[in-house]
């Protein structure tokens, strides 16, 4: 019972944790789960929560290629309602910035370098539209 109500707090207090860290203005309320889209490092926090509560239930020892396909499948969510980064993007960018947060995510890359990397990127994809 104990490891449950710990866990139940657990969740709770990751949720509260965005809320905390802004201003009073900007707050909306309903928005907890989009301030996980506004950048790369707020995804691949994302990808580590959803990825180490789906570990709690399947029993693998691939790890990382589950927190690839998490961070996918969570970029592709954000980019069909168009949420924070993923607004006004193609397709494609599904996928790299899901493959991204993965990197991140898995500690093979620092967000500094993939963020340096789709900077260089993404003005040449907005200036193509």
């Amino acid at each position: 019972m104990k490891k449950i109500l710990f866990f139940l707090f657990a969740c709770l207090f990751m949720l509260a944790v965005p809320v905390m860290a802004q201003s009073g203005s900007e707050t909306q309320p309903g928005n907890l789960v989009v301030q996980y889209f506004t950048s790369l490092s707020a995804l691949a926090g994302a990808v580590l929560i959803v990825t180490q509560f789906v570990l709690k239930f399947v029993k693998t020892k691939f790890d990382q290629y589950l927190s690839w396909l998490v961070a996918i499948v969570l970029s592709a969510a954000g980019w069909l309602l168009h949420l924070g980064i993923f607004s006004g993007l193609e397709w494609y960018w599904i996928l790299i910035y899901g493959f991204s947060s993965g990197l991140v995510a898995n500690g093979l890359f620092d967000v500094n370098i993939i963020n340096a990397i789709l900077n260089y990127l993404l003005p040449k994809a907005k200036n193509k539209k």
